[in-house]
């Protein structure tokens, strides 16, 4: 199938004839019916970009034209390499670099990048961010004393703040 651009002044019945599109249901969003499937035609920045069936146009002041996927539900209209499609439920105002990755969290969580480019999104329910090995948890209670969580058993344990850890027993005393 040809596409065809068009300025926005032309959007109309001439538009319509040009490119075979049978819906106008608005300035900025046009269907495309074709035999193989059902597509939209968004105007952007003055100029037309077709998505995809199943996938939603977005057009931000920071960035290109995208069409976001169903799991990529949320578009984050941002500055840099972040712009664009995120996960549904991303927190777009959570968009950082770590590393060499652009990441982020979801709503209601906080992110933390440690020194050496690891990223953990940390839950109000375990709000505290600790880096003690990487195989440890980075996510722990507000009121964790990170130099207190070590590996006992199988598990990871660590104290309040003012307690020490004993691994024999897996609890911690003062």
């Amino acid at each position: 199938m040809k596409i065809h651009a068009f300025p926005a002044a032309l959007v109309g019945l001439a538009a319509v004839l040009a490119c075979g599109c049978t819906q106008i249901s608005g300035v900025n969003d046009l269907k495309v019916l074709n035999a193989d499937s059902d597509q939209t035609l968004t105007e952007c920045n003055g100029q037309w970009n077709l998505c995809a069936a199943g996938q939603a146009p977005f057009c931000g002041d920071n960035g290109p034209f995208v069409c976001c996927d169903a799991e990529q539900a949320t578009f984050c209209d941002v500055e840099g390499d972040g712009y664009g499609c995120w996960p549904a439920g991303t927190d777009c105002s959570s968009i950082t670099q770590c590393g060499q990755d652009w990441v982020a969290c979801a709503e209601g969580e906080m992110g933390h990048c440690s020194a050496d480019g690891e990223w953990a999104c940390c839950g109000s329910d375990e709000p505290k961010y600790c880096t003690v090995d990487s195989a440890a948890p980075a996510c722990w209670p507000a009121d964790t004393d990170c130099s207190t969580i070590a590996k006992c058993g199988s598990d990871w344990l660590g104290c309040a703040s003012g307690k020490s850890l004993d691994c024999s027993q897996g609890v911690c005393v003062k």
